[in-house]
């Protein structure tokens, strides 16, 4: 389906637990404690499920019944397709009703067909909450995406557990990898995971409500908003160590979620950390698909763009990490001669390089009248004896 953000446990705690082989790993940490026995958990999932989807106000009517869940959700994704992302997002609510109702009518009769069976039943309402989060992030709605996405995300992380405890008892010791079908379960975890931390980076950055202007307010909100970039991060990192670990970095989504913590960095005015990030992208992608890649030297671009940041905002006594408007240009000209000319990226370094070199003329036509030049967004604004004037 198409729709578009501590330590987590790696690989082979989920194959082999600390101290007793028998054990379970220990759950990870991120937006809540989990300090908790499994009705508490089971409960909990259920009134995040009733507060998503019951309490908006969806229900199926005699003929949406006809409809089985997975008719549902292609459904929305033919909705979305489309452009009509508010009707999509009403018929994956449907579905997940039918697949609430159907996991709740095999857990009070168990009529299910077995563990296996509930098994299947869990990971496609997993699936289905995933699906809604992002079909919300694209409406807009980040604070019911979150809800959605970490909902989906302990789910995945509940299945994963069940089918490492399900294997303990018969698994080869000298099997160091599990399963491929715990492999999926894992992946879908960390994306959830990762989709999470957007969202809530997204929230972090929201302005505040309008008509609240007491200072206390304002620094309740201000606060807030600190705790999401904070959970964001975390949950970025945990996302990126697991999708590592599990599908390495032939997988997009590694990708991705690197690329957009090192965004969050950016938004956050940490631009040394975001141009580490970048470049710890950059080799790990190089070792996989060569240093010539478009994968690869796209992202320089985004790193010239940091060190520009970085250097517009450091004095000159901070400035060790800044490398020089000549590797700037070069790191842009590589990007060039790769890059399909095309594409969007391509257009963005070349108007890029223009006013690099613009500049530059600039400065060395006159440089005692030209006492500042920046770019904002594609404009370069150049301010001479007191007059501004703009270049698009």
């Amino acid at each position: 389906m198409l729709a578009r953000g501590k330590h987590s446990p790696s690989m082979s705690s989920l194959t082999t637990a600390k101290g007793d082989s028998a054990q379970p790993p220990i759950l990870p940490k991120t937006s809540f404690s989990q300090k908790r026995n499994h009705s508490v958990f089971t409960q909990r999932r259920r009134t995040a499920f009733n507060n998503l989807v019951c309490h908006r106000g969806f229900s199926t009517t005699d003929e949406e019944q006809t409809y089985s869940y997975s008719q549902l959700l292609t459904m929305a994704t033919a909705r979305q397709l489309k452009g009509d992302v508010p009707e999509a997002i009403v018929l994956a609510s449907k579905a997940l009703l039918i697949l609430r109702e159907k996991q709740l009518a095999d857990a009070d009769d168990g009529s299910g067909g077995g563990e296996e069976a509930a098994a299947v039943v869990e990971e496609e309402l997993a699936d289905a909450l995933l699906f809604l989060g992002k079909l919300l992030q694209l409406a807009g709605n980040f604070a019911d995406a979150s809800r959605s996405f970490e909902e989906a995300r302990w789910i995945f992380h509940a299945c994963c557990q069940k089918r490492h405890d399900q294997e303990m008892p018969t698994q080869n010791p000298s099997k160091k990898r599990p399963n491929p079908i715990v492999i999926g379960i894992r992946k879908k975890e960390c994306s959830a995971l990762s989709h999470l931390a957007f969202a809530q980076s997204q929230l972090g950055q929201s302005p505040p409500p309008p008509g609240r202007t007491s200072s206390e307010e304002t620094n309740d909100n201000s606060d807030r908003h600190e705790q999401l970039l904070c959970l964001a991060e975390a949950n970025y990192k945990e996302a990126l160590e697991g999708l590592e670990e599990v599908v390495g970095w032939e997988d997009g989504m590694t990708n991705h979620t690197a690329h957009e913590l090192a965004m969050l960095y950016k938004q956050t005015g940490r631009y040394e950390r975001g141009i580490a990030r970048l470049t710890r992208t950059k080799e790990k992608l190089a070792e996989v698909w060569g240093p010539g890649d478009p994968k690869v030297v796209q992202l320089n671009g985004e790193l010239a763009e940091m060190h520009r940041l970085l250097s517009s905002s450091s004095s000159s006594s901070e400035r060790e990490g800044v490398i020089s408007e000549e590797k700037v240009v070069a790191l842009l000209e590589d990007a060039l001669e790769v890059l399909p000319p095309n594409s969007p990226e391509a257009r963005r370094i070349f108007v890029r390089l223009e006013e690099l070199k613009e500049e530059r003329e600039l400065a060395a036509a006159d440089p005692g009248d030209r006492s500042q030049t920046s770019s904002r967004g594609g404009v370069t604004v150049t301010r001479t004896k007191g007059s501004d004037s703009a270049k698009q």
